[in-house]
């Protein structure tokens, strides 16, 4: 964990301790579209959330609700907790 140490915590994303890291979801998240051979529009479809949630991810820095977090992980073989930060490794 300390060689993330140089990463730079966007604040919007932090909680108490934890922190969660979009920038890499939004990677991870990007790498699957591709591989399934799908934009960003038609991946939120598949998912059955609006587009705009994909969007926002991406150009926005936005976490999507829980419910739509949820949803993107389930679709996408990603697990959440692989992208909490304890803040702890970065002071």
């Amino acid at each position: 964990m300390k060689a993330q140490a140089d990463r730079r915590i966007d604040r919007r994303h932090v909680r108490g301790r934890l922190a969660f890291d979009l920038d890499r979801f939004d990677t991870d998240l990007f790498r699957v579209c591709n591989q399934r051979g799908l934009s960003r529009r038609r991946a939120a479809e598949d998912i059955g959330i609006p587009s705009n949630t994909l969007y926002c991810i991406t150009h926005r820095g936005a976490i999507p609700n829980g419910t739509g977090l949820a949803a993107i992980c389930k679709w996408a073989g990603l697990n959440a907790a692989d992208y909490s930060l304890n803040l702890e490794d970065y002071e």
